[in-house]
């Protein structure tokens, strides 16, 4: 794709990781006291939104915390329907529902208006009380990811000491999605947010699940986002398990976060969470080096990937 990547908006760097789950406290103390994830700030109030013509009112409880340049807000729905959430739980989902970037309240007014202009529309708003308020944008459609955007500051995080877990993960960060067309995610998200320019390549790869040996051919595509990579990753033959948790039920959207590190550093973290009973789902080679997927879905839905690269 050309390198002079010309979107129909500007964002601002990528400020937000927003996760659905069912039960934060159980995600954030698996997150706490396996990966150092935290201090963690934590709120709880009844909220008022806007989608299809309709107000909708609910309780929430939400719980924020620093993931290497990013925050990640955990999201958990106590009482009552908000529709972008809620669909994603009533498909049986948890994980990375939406990306968000905050920003003032004219510029996200002048977002919302440019992208009306070429059919992206708001799927849901709402005021985040005392705070300011949010769009989300109706980018789910391809991709399978959200697009936020909040006109408020970010969530301050208190100065108290960093929990002690099981590892420490690396700063750097990936988001990896699974999708089932990496060039129409590729155009749309260039076209639209001005993401790019993308490196794309074609590989293949052989992992094993368990006493199972798996073959895959697939396409990957890189851009930067702000402060991460973002990953797109598309099966073109075979099989490999750790995607299919989420091809076999048709979806798409973000499937992992990503840590850089170096062979023995990734040796290190595996030894270390397997005493802990935390195991690997599955693992590979690339063509710069290795990666492993860690066994974390089952609290949260999200993978945590190991990417380890080759000294040149």
């Amino acid at each position: 794709m050309d390198n002079a990547i010309t979107g129909r908006v500007k964002l601002p760097p990528l400020g937000q990781l927003g996760m659905v789950v069912r039960d934060i406290d159980k995600v954030v103390e698996f997150y706490s006291s396996t990966f150092s994830i935290g201090p963690w700030v934590t709120r709880e109030g009844d909220s008022e939104a806007k989608a299809d013509d309709r107000t909708y009112r609910y309780k929430t409880k939400a719980a924020f915390a620093q993931l290497g340049p990013v925050t990640l807000e955990l999201f958990q729905l106590t009482e009552g329907r908000s529709p972008v959430h809620s669909d994603f739980l009533d498909k049986g989902r948890e994980g990375i529902h939406h990306v968000g970037f905050y920003m003032s309240k004219e510029e996200k007014e002048r977002i919302v208006t440019d992208l009306a202009e070429v059919g992206v529309t708001v799927a849901q708003s709402a005021e985040i009380k005392g705070r300011g308020s949010n769009a989300f944008l109706d980018t789910e459609k391809i991709g399978g990811l959200f697009f936020e955007m909040i006109a408020a500051t970010p969530q301050p995080i208190r100065q108290t000491p960093k929990p002690l877990g099981k590892v420490t993960l690396p700063p750097t960060l990936q988001v990896g999605m699974v999708v089932k067309d990496v060039d129409r995610v590729m155009e749309f998200y260039s076209s639209t947010f001005g993401i790019g320019p993308w490196e794309k390549r074609e590989r293949e790869s052989k992992t094993r699940v368990g006493d199972q040996a798996y073959a895959f051919r697939f396409t990957v595509a890189f851009a930067r986002m702000g402060p991460v990579t973002l990953e797109l990753f598309q099966i073109s033959e075979g099989r490999s398990p750790v995607h299919a948790v989420f091809l076999d039920k048709g979806r798409e959207g973000v499937h992992h976060v990503g840590f850089y590190t170096s062979q023995e550093e990734k040796e290190q973290i595996i030894t270390d969470l397997a005493k802990a009973g935390i195991g690997v789902f599955q693992d590979g080679e690339t063509g710069r080096g290795t990666y492993v997927f860690l066994d974390t879905a089952k609290i949260g839905g999200l993978f945590f990937e190991l990417i380890a690269r080759r000294a040149k």
